[in-house]
């Protein structure tokens, strides 16, 4: 028989959903580092284990780990930044193919909708206004973006060395709130989480770079510029 669900009970539930959605919501510029560094810790869990294995001690292992996400970020971002650079200095050749497009447009629009060219100028400068005006407080927000990336990639940074170098407490605190299973058991079930995690994660981000060297190199045959951005 199917137990009825008290009005009490809906509320409840309601009032819990509010508070998660809620909790999730004012506290994302922690949770989000948070995250990532949760991914990180376990991507790299399984080098730290095997360098612990062979002697090199904890604190070492974290800090290697960290060393390699920082390089690897590092590297990405030194080769979108050059294959911006290089579109860059496209910019004069895209900006007359620009011109030629507007003015091809101007005309089909003269010809085809009888609209004057004075009057498509004075709607194109009024909304060139209009974004001007707007753009101001879009590079400002640009930049403060750019300030909470920074701030959160050294959070992300500072979280996963915790993470990896205090890994024991928090199974510890895993365990504990495992509390109606044997200890051995709950032990058990964590390492294989761990280890299913572990695995998952490793095929995406060999995944990730497999696409990008096929995506990469199939836009270099094709002559596409700034083929890996």
């Amino acid at each position: 028989m199917i137990e009825k669900i008290s009005l009490k009970q809906v509320n409840h539930f309601l009032l819990l959903g509010v508070l998660i959605t809620a909790i999730l919501y004012f506290a994302k510029q922690v949770l989000i580092p948070v995250t990532f560094s949760i991914f990180f810790a376990m991507l790299f869990t399984k080098l730290s284990n095997k360098m612990e294995a062979k002697g090199v001690k904890r604190v070492f292992t974290a800090l290697i780990s960290v060393l390699i996400i920082v390089i690897v970020s590092f590297g990405i971002g030194l080769l979108v930044f050059m294959q911006a650079k290089s579109l860059t200095d496209e910019l004069p050749k895209i900006e007359e193919k620009a011109k030629k497009f507007m003015v091809q447009t101007q005309d089909y629009v003269t010809e085809k909708l009888d609209v004057p060219k004075e009057k498509q100028d004075e709607l194109i400068n009024k909304k060139l206004k209009s974004f001007l005006e707007s753009s101001g407080k879009g590079l400002k927000d640009f930049f403060a973006g750019i300030v909470g990336i920074i701030g959160s990639s050294v959070m992300v940074l500072l979280f996963t060395f915790l993470f990896l170098y205090q890994r024991e407490k928090y199974e510890s605190f895993f365990l504990r709130l495992c509390d109606t299973t044997k200890p051995d058991e709950a032990k058990k079930l964590i390492q294989k989480i761990s280890t299913v995690s572990q695995s998952y994660l490793t095929g995406r981000v060999l995944s990730i770079i497999i696409f990008t060297v096929l995506f990469t190199t199939g836009f270099l045959i094709i002559g596409l510029k700034g083929a890996f951005l």
